[in-house]
């Protein structure tokens, strides 16, 4: 890549950044993290999870069918197992 080619496509990016910018607070969207002390403290308390709420989220972001188990498998050839849905 020469550097016509990779300065064409840095301003199209900058390009395509403005106008998504523009596109947002158009409609009122945020798009921005304020940098105050209050909100790195705010994401840092976020960040911390007991034990109980780790497994609740993993539970809701993973969650499937109730009626689907995965089957174990092992390779005669090599000897390899596992698990598969």
């Amino acid at each position: 890549m020469n550097l016509d080619s990779a300065q064409a496509i840095i301003t199209h990016l900058q390009t395509e950044n403005n106008r998504l910018i523009a596109l947002l607070e158009a409609h009122g969207i945020a798009w921005q993290v304020p940098k105050t002390p209050e909100v790195k403290e705010q994401i840092e308390t976020q960040a911390t999870f007991t034990v109980n709420e780790k497994i609740a989220l993993f539970r809701q972001l993973f969650k499937g069918r109730a009626d689907v188990y995965p089957v174990r498998w092992e390779s005669k050839t090599t000897g390899k197992s596992g698990y598969q849905p």
